[in-house]
């Protein structure tokens, strides 16, 4: 009898090992499969940009953050900004006119 029942039991055990090992749990938001392999010598500081599917492209790097910078002055018209959109130090703008590259680009393809 208890032969019967180890082996019952072995059954039992690789039957339910076989359906787990068949179905692997993959993480949230698994896309390397999705994802085309991209080979870079060079390595990137701040990581390789990717597109909206969060796949890398190509080997082009992301740009440096932007510094944060805690003013005491506050600006009227806002800080001035450089041609990647980041705070110039503490400097303010001169006029309300002064527009950031992002106000530029939203201007032109609303004009558009």
């Amino acid at each position: 009898m208890k032969i019967f029942q180890t082996l019952l039991i072995l059954c039992i055990l690789s039957v339910w090992f076989h359906q787990i090992s068949a179905f692997p749990i993959k993480p949230p938001n698994h896309r390397t499969s999705s994802c085309r392999n991209i080979y870079c010598l060079i390595p990137c500081r701040y990581g390789y940009k990717v597109d909206r599917f969060g796949c890398q492209i190509a080997c082009d790097c992301n740009p440096a953050p932007c510094r944060v910078y805690n003013c005491l002055v506050a600006c009227p018209h806002g800080y001035k900004v450089d041609e990647n959109g980041c705070q110039v130090a503490c400097d303010c703008k001169e006029s309300a006119n002064e527009s950031t590259p992002c106000e530029n680009e939203a201007e032109a393809s609303y004009l558009a």
